[in-house]
């Protein structure tokens, strides 16, 4: 590993906060430079509590699902020189095992295919000093030379930390990516799933030996009188019995990795059976009492006590809550009843898709269903495996969230109803699918609103509903999420969106 103190040029230096639109003066960071975070520290979207720094050029942009680099700018194809930054919260790497690495998922497209510029520009550093400003850190390079990809799909990188990384109360990473002006020298750099933890990287860990026995007994039957305890839960998913069912879960919140509290409105945490951090719980992306969206960074906290209801999962190695748990117990309040949904209203008129039951097709994608902005980003197959009529479309699964949606069309205020039929494109290869809809301004740029409700595919055909209120006229398109976890291609049929009040569209 190289240590090294890297001096970056001041003029023109700015900083983001983790967001897509605020861009604050320089150094107005959201760093704070005495709190750190304790391992395993997990960010499946390098988010919230990451920080852009940009020293020239096009500044890191920060998705809900992932972080992306790139010199190229789609609006005019043209190619810029830059230096951007994304910076990690601090880390604590205290261990009693002595040993810590660092995993993220990436993939690399496009640029210089030769070795020492994909190392060159695309470098992994970590520093124990960083206090705000990278100009006067020490990094430490970790050595990172990614594979350059044909396609989309990322692959896993773990870094074994050096000896000077492991035991320290603050380590800041930082991902810094570099371009050219010409088409030759800009790649396109995209990460998912940053974690670190302690222990040695996967390919490195000695033969296993057979977990001692639990300190905490496994009890409850998964019902909300009788709910599982953590140590249940983590043994039913080591046992892979696990099903799509929803499962209740007591314990107590160990960390809390993000509380998003604008569009989406949930949350990344954990819970375990005493409340530290060990043997521990995910709960992916889940929302807050009642299945209501994250209001407040306040809502929950380290040491509350829970009881969570969802779906029960492994996700590669980590057992967990799928994305769309609901509290329903906080503290002992809550929970004594299942919340009853309020009841639809009857749709009103004639349904506003005009290609529904995907019937029409031209220059191979289904009439109506592309999108103007960067919401269809899907690859669509014609099928003849239909809910009614000659056909459907597969809306192929991938390692990324892939989106089926509709050409634009403004609605007037009111409340709507969109539906669709879906089922698993493949027998006994279930997807997960979400309904929503995406705002498009002038400029094609997209604002996503989901339901709160993942479903996951069968063998037989099912709807699913999302009820939607607009509150002004507004031009959107609608959209159906097939789901990265767990990324399996599905067949949706039958889409319908109706007014339940007075409100009505004007023609595309």
């Amino acid at each position: 590993m190289k240590l090294y103190s890297k001096i970056l040029t001041m003029v023109g230096l700015a900083a983001t906060v983790a967001s897509c639109s605020d861009v604050p003066a320089p150094y107005e960071l959201n760093f704070d430079p005495t709190a750190a975070y304790t391992m395993p520290y997990k960010n499946a979207s390098l988010q919230n509590n990451f920080n852009t720094i940009t020293v020239n050029g096009i500044a890191w942009s920060l998705g809900s699902t992932y972080a992306k680099a790139s010199g190229y700018n789609a609006d005019d194809k043209s190619y810029t020189a830059t230096e951007a930054w994304l910076v990690s919260p601090a880390i604590n790497t205290t261990t009693t095992e002595n040993a810590a690495y660092l995993s993220v998922d990436y993939v690399v497209r496009y640029g210089s295919k030769e070795e020492a510029d994909l190392k060159a520009n695309h470098r992994i550093l970590a520093s124990t000093d960083y206090a705000g400003d990278v100009t006067k850190a020490t990094w430490t390079d970790l050595g990172f030379t990614p594979e350059q990809s044909n396609d989309w799909d990322f692959k896993t990188k773990e870094i074994a930390l050096p000896e000077g990384l492991v035991n320290k109360e603050r380590v800041v990473f930082a991902f810094v990516y570099k371009s050219g002006d010409k088409q030759a020298e800009c790649s396109t750099w995209e990460l998912e799933n940053f974690l670190v933890k302690a222990g040695v990287p996967v390919a490195d860990e000695p033969t296993p030996t057979p977990d001692p026995t639990p300190t905490v007994e496994p009890t409850g039957e998964g019902t909300l009188a009788s709910p599982y305890n953590v140590a249940k839960a983590l043994a039913i998913i080591k046992a892979g019995t696990y099903t799509t069912d929803e499962v209740y879960v007591s314990g107590i919140i160990s960390q809390i990795d993000d509380i998003d509290t604008g569009n989406y409105g949930n949350s990344t945490y954990y819970i375990s059976d005493d409340g530290k951090t060990p043997t521990q719980l995910e709960v992916f992306r889940g929302y807050s009492v009642n299945g209501e969206k994250f209001k407040a960074d306040d809502e929950i906290k380290v040491g509350d006590k829970v009881v969570v209801l969802g779906k029960l999962t492994l996700y590669k190695e980590t057992p967990e809550f799928a994305q769309g748990s609901k509290i329903v117990s906080l503290n002992g309040n809550g929970g004594t009843v299942e919340p009853t949904p309020e009841p639809t209203p009857d749709p009103v008129g004639e349904n506003l898709l005009s290609n529904g039951g995907f019937e029409t097709w031209a220059d191979g994608l289904p009439t109506g269903w592309k999108s103007a902005s960067t919401a269809s980003n899907a690859t669509l197959s014609q099928s003849t495996t239909a809910k009614s009529g000659s056909y459907s479309v597969l809306v192929e699964g991938a390692t990324a969230n892939k989106r089926l949606a509709s050409a634009e069309m403004t609605l007037a205020a009111g409340t709507y109803k969109f539906s669709v039929f879906y089922k698993s494109a493949e027998a006994g290869v279930n997807g997960s699918i979400q309904l929503g809809y995406a705002t498009v301004d002038a400029e094609n740029k997209v604002n996503y609103v989901y339901s709160n409700n993942y479903v996951d595919s069968s063998d037989e055909w099912k709807e699913q509903t999302n009820t939607f209120t607009l509150e002004a006229e507004t031009k959107i398109c609608l959209v159906v999420m097939n789901s990265k976890k767990p990324g399996k291609s599905v067949l949706i049929d039958d889409a319908s969106l109706y007014a339940v009040q007075a409100a009505s569209a004007k023609k595309r």
